[in-house]
Parts: C-alpha cells; structure tokens; sequence
C-alpha cells in the first residue's frame, strides 16, 4: 500500500493529483523550482521539497534531485503527471532500483511507446495502419531532407520523445524544412534530453481521435471510450470533448478494440492513450480509415472529459493498479453518459501570434455551478514565469447532451476572473461560440479556416464601454473608495477632465473623462471616446482584496458590473461581456520606444535568450535569423524583415529578457536599383 507519494509535476496537474490522493488518504509531498516556491500545487501538498534552479533541466527534468527529493520525504511512490519525466523510461527504471512505486507502465513498454519512433514500429507489426512517413535510425538531416522530398510536402518534423507539441513543427515547403529542423530539434532537447525526430505525411482535413485505456497489469484491459481533440493550434490541442460527436458505434468499436490489442501487445500497465487520424471520406463506418498517430504512456491533459462521462476517477485507479489491485471494471459494464467539454486557459496573447504571457496574477475568482469543473494551478497573488508551460487551468462542462455542456462552458468561462496579464480568454469564448463548431463541423485545421472570425478582444459598443469603465476606474483609483457611493455629496467641481491613453490592437486610444457635479445623487462623469460622448454613472462599488474594485456601472443607460485593477502602467478589467483584459497604458510604450528609434527588434515575448546568431558590423540578407528565445518550453525566432546591417546587439544567450526588450538594432542597407 502506498503511504507517501512525491508529485514529481507542478502547475494545474500536481494539485489535480493531490487532490485524487486525499481522497485515498494518501499523504503527498510537492516538488518546486525557486521560481515555483509561491505556487498552488505547493499548498495543495501536505509537503513540499525544494529543487534548486529554475530551468526545467535543473528541476523538474534532474532525475537525480527528484529521487533525492523523495529520498529526503520517505516517498515510498512517484507519481509523474504529463510531460517533464512521464514518458522517461529511465527515470522510471531509477525508481524501480530505488524500490519507489512509479505511477505508470513499466520502463520497457515506455521505452517502446513512448518513443513514437518505436511505437510505429510495433503498431505495423499489429496490422494496423499508422501515418505515412520515416521513423528510421538515419537522423543525420541530409537523410531527412531527402526521405521529407519522398513523402511530399507539407509535412509534419516531431520529437520522437514527450508531446504536447513541443519539439513538433509543420513544414509547408523544403526551403523551411533545415529551420524547421533545427528549430524542432531544439526543443525537444531541452524538453526531454532527445532530439531524435520522425517525419510524418500532414493531412489538410482530418479528424483527431483518441482513445483512452487502463491496464492492470493481470490481463484486464478496458477501453474508456474516446475523445475528440481536433480543435488545434500548432498541433498543441485547445479544447477537447467526449465522446466524439457523430462517431457510431461501429467505428468506436473498431478504434477501441485496436487499442486494446496494441495495450495488450506491449504488456501495458496503468493509464495510456492511443491517438489516431480519423479521415472525413464519406465511407460508411465498417471501412472509415483511421491511422495510429502515436501512444501516451502516462495520463493525458484532456483526462477529465472522460472522467466525467464514465464516472470513473482515472488517477486513483493509476494509483491503484501501482499498489497492485486489478481492475474491478469490465468492458461490457461501462456506458456513456452524457457529454463533457474542454477548454485550455493559456497565459498568451492571441493578439500578438499567441505569444506567452508572465507577470503576477492580481486577482482570481472563478465561476462555480452545477456540471463546472476546474482544475486549476494558480491563486491570487501568484506570478507566472516564463520558465515552463503558460497552461493557467482547464474548465470542464459537462451536461446531458453536447448542446447544454457547450452553452454551460461558455457561459461560466465568462464568468472566470483573472486579472494581471493576457489570456486566451476572450479567445476561447469566441471559438466555442462559432457556428462550425456548434455543429460539430470540426477538424484539426478548425481554427486556421476560421482565424478570421477569432478574436481576443472584444469589438463595437462592448469594447468601446470596456475602454470607457477602465478610463473611470483610473480617475477613481486615488480617491477613498471606502466611503459609501449610494448618497455622496456634489463631487468637487473645476477638477476638470482626465485623459486616459491605452494602448489597444497596436493603436493608441484616448478616453476623455470629466466629472459632472450633480447634487445627491452618485458619481457622474461624461465621458468621450472619439467623436462620441457618453453619460456614466457609478451606481454602486465594491472593494476586494489586492486593490481590486468592483464598479456596477451605468453607460448611457446600461449597466455592467466590471472588476478592476489600476497598475503603474496597466489597468485589468473583466466583465461578463469582455472577459478579462489587460489594458496597457500607452505611456508604457512610448518611454520603451524612446530607447531606439529604428530599426530595432524586439523581444516578441517574454523568456530567455537561447542564441545570438549576429555580431555588430555584419550584414545580414532579409530572412536571416537573428536571436533564438524560448519562452514557456517553446521557441521563437527573431529574423530580419530587410537587407541590414548590425548596429548593435543588446542581449547574450542565457539573458531573460520581458517581451518588447530591444535585442538587435539594423540598419537598413539601400538596394541600388
């Protein structure tokens, strides 16, 4: 029996584990990066063990410094949550030699499945079909150059260890595949210490499928159905649901019963998921084609749609098979019930090509109801870094039918506070609001095809109100909003008006805000925002902790409730209409654009200086590159948009740098005609 089990994971994941543990009355023991030491899974914990560093190579990738973290707690159990070390064989090896129980499939079935390379392999020698592509021992990148020429273009490069869409790159042309290459490469390499990649042929139109599994390790093997993860962006998923919509009960059994085999075939123990690329060709069920993508040896981001229509709490029965106790469920006792969705809260801006987004989170109220689950990683107060993966929490609605779990996930992501740094947000609202989508019209090119209906901000009189109930939230921000706004005096007169500058979808916006005494009654203002005016009234105020304010306002009529937060240099603001937004203050940009005044390169998001590729006096060609970042365990690089000279550089590999930090001034060379 287990007693002490060490969460070797942070974030979201470490306190959903704790959680499952409490309920099996199991003492847990957090691990943290110093960067980490604030964090929510460390409170979730009964304990929590430090592991010196920030960079997930020091902390949560040292097999060494968790072993000797659970060392140190008498952890007589491992359990590793998705990503970082999940689906390293020899981690779990260590632990084995070290008699902790690892929560998860043995070494040698994480060494076969865990490697995509080896996974194919297997899943060809079962007669299934898997995705057309290499996956040989040749990686030397004129090999791969020449067998990505074969398969054809676009194309998809992927780590052969670890997911999640880290070290995975589309390859639309062969110009790109070398950057591409590399790029991927990288990533994987600092994510999972190997940079062997496959190549795999990219489907324009596909659906993508996955199916999840339990093994106990004494010969019972069951299915839990599948779910549909198609909504994609950069082959990360976004929102995921189960079941599948319009999937029938022939093909679920066909996709079902090869996932079996295949558990079967490498003697798998514990949680897995076997992910497939369903085709949309118009085939009847019996002969649709589906193709093996890959096998999650360890449980997946998305566990909780299923959890939620089965009924059945997938970590605890991890960690009952790892104490040895077989499956109590047959194949033929579990049902469907209902629908569940999911959507990923990011801290990264839509607006500005999704980048990562830190900062301190000033205030988070989540919503609560009836079929709502969070399973969240952040508090009030608590800063997010640029070190690991900008996943904030995920919401999960579940109803009677896809219908009503679509409605009630939108209608409580609108209702979810968080103030203090840039979401997607508004952003997932927008995508579970598309009609395509209501129609279950999805694919994994969704919101490619739709980009042009998504948008992170609102628009029209609901962004215009946003910016009107910030500007008044400004002027308010020094005054006593302690005393009682149902009764005040005349506010005082000749204070005159208060302009406010945001910085708003790359444009500079200026709202104009002016008391207007008017005896008894609440404070007043007119307010201008272009060539409109707008009569505002603050009917009631709400102070909460951290310098939050809740306004119940009224514009030209219409009230709104908006939380806010004002800044040194931003104003945070949510309403059920808006979500939250961040609201820079132009004043912020314009000091930041006074340090170079052209041709400068920015830092297009917040993180660390992986590699300077120029020198100061070179001359570089329009496209070349010229600083790696990474930031939130993807990399980002910086290229020329001109035929330039290097003035000068700024930054080092290794600096951490906050986005819009000048990395590489150029000067334009002229080209002669």
């Amino acid at each position: 029996m287990i007693k002490r089990l060490l969460i070797a994971n942070r974030g979201e994941i470490a306190v959903r584990i704790a959680a499952a543990c409490r309920e099996l009355h199991i003492t847990t023991i957090a691990v943290y990066a110093d960067s980490d030491a604030g964090s929510l899974h460390c409170r979730a914990a009964d304990t929590a063990v430090r592991l010196p560093g920030d960079l997930a190579a020091d902390t949560y990738l040292n097999i060494d410094a968790v072993l000797e973290a659970a060392r140190r707690s008498d952890a007589d159990a491992i359990h590793p949550g998705y990503g970082f070390l999940s689906e390293n064989a020899v981690f779990a090896a260590r632990c084995a030699e070290a008699n902790i129980t690892f929560i998860g499939p043995a070494a040698a079935a994480i060494e076969r499945m865990g490697s995509k390379i080896a996974a194919r392999a297997l899943v060809e020698s079962q007669q299934l079909p898997v995705v057309p592509g290499y996956h040989g021992a040749d990686q030397s990148p004129q090999h791969l150059l020449q067998v990505a020429d074969t398969i054809g273009y676009p194309l998809l490069i992927k780590a052969s260890a670890g997911g999640g869409g880290v070290g995975m790159r589309l390859v639309e042309h062969r110009d790109a595949f070398a950057a591409a290459l590399t790029a991927a490469r990288n990533e994987a390499r600092r994510a999972f210490n190997d940079d062997s990649v496959l190549l795999e042929r990219y489907f324009e139109r596909v659906r993508h499928i996955e199916i999840q599994v339990l093994a106990d390790g004494q010969g019972n093997i069951i299915h839990l159905f599948e779910r549909e993860c198609s909504i994609q962006r950069r082959q990360q998923k976004v929102i995921e649901e189960a079941p599948a919509p319009g999937l029938g009960a022939v093909l679920r059994r066909r996709l079902g019963e090869a996932v079996v085999a295949i558990a079967r075939a490498v003697d798998y123990t514990g949680a897995g998921t076997v992910e497939f690329l369903l085709v949309d060709n118009g085939l009847p069920e019996a002969d649709a084609e589906f193709y093996f993508l890959e096998m999650n040896t360890r449980l997946q981001v998305e566990h909780a749609v299923t959890e939620a229509i089965t009924g059945i709490d997938i970590v605890q029965w991890q960690i009952r098979i790892a104490e040895g106790r077989a499956l109590t469920l047959a194949q033929a006792d579990l049902t469907i019930r209902g629908h569940a969705i999911e959507c990923r809260w990011y801290a990264e801006d839509p607006d500005r090509r999704f980048s990562p987004q830190t900062g301190t989170i000033d205030y988070w109220q989540p919503a609560g109801g009836a079929g709502l689950r969070i399973d969240g990683g952040i508090h009030s107060g608590q800063t997010v870094s640029s070190f690991y993966d900008p996943l904030l929490a995920r919401l999960i609605s579940w109803a009677e039918d896809r219908t009503q779990a679509l409605r009630a996930l939108s209608y409580h992501l609108e209702r979810c506070v968080l103030l203090g740094l840039t979401t997607n947000q508004h952003y997932l609202r927008s995508v579970l609001q598309l009609p395509a989508f209501g129609a279950a019209r999805t694919h994994t090119r969704f919101l490619q095809q739709h980009a042009e209906h998504l948008s992170n901000r609102p628009r029209g009189a609901v962004a215009q109100c946003a910016l009107i109930a910030a500007a008044v939230g400004y002027c308010e921000h020094h005054r006593d909003l302690s005393e009682p706004r149902t009764r005040n005096p005349v506010l005082p007169a000749g204070t005159g008006a208060t302009t406010v500058r945001f910085h708003w979808l790359d444009r500079e916006v200026v709202v104009q805000v002016e008391p207007r005494p008017v005896a008894n009654r609440t404070p007043v203002f007119d307010a201008c925002l272009g060539d409109r005016h707008f009569a505002v009234d603050i009917v009631g105020v709400e102070v909460l902790p951290a310098g939050v304010v809740r306004f119940d306002l009224s514009i030209d009529g219409v009230r709104a409730v908006y939380t806010l937060r004002v800044a040194r240099d931003a104003i945070a603001l949510h309403s059920i209409a808006t979500g939250s937004l961040y609201l820079p203050l132009a004043s912020r940009f314009t000091l930041a654009s006074t340090r170079h005044q052209h041709g400068g390169y920015r830092a297009p998001m917040p993180g660390r200086v992986v590699e300077v590729l120029v020198s100061a006096g070179q001359q570089v060609e329009r496209g070349a590159p010229l600083v790696v970042m990474e930031s939130m365990k993807m990399e980002s690089t910086t290229r020329a948009q001109t035929r330039s000279r290097v003035e000068k550089v700024w930054v080092a590999a290794g600096d951490t740098v906050e986005a819009d930090t000048l990395l590489v001034a150029l000067e334009e060379i002229e080209v002669m005609p």
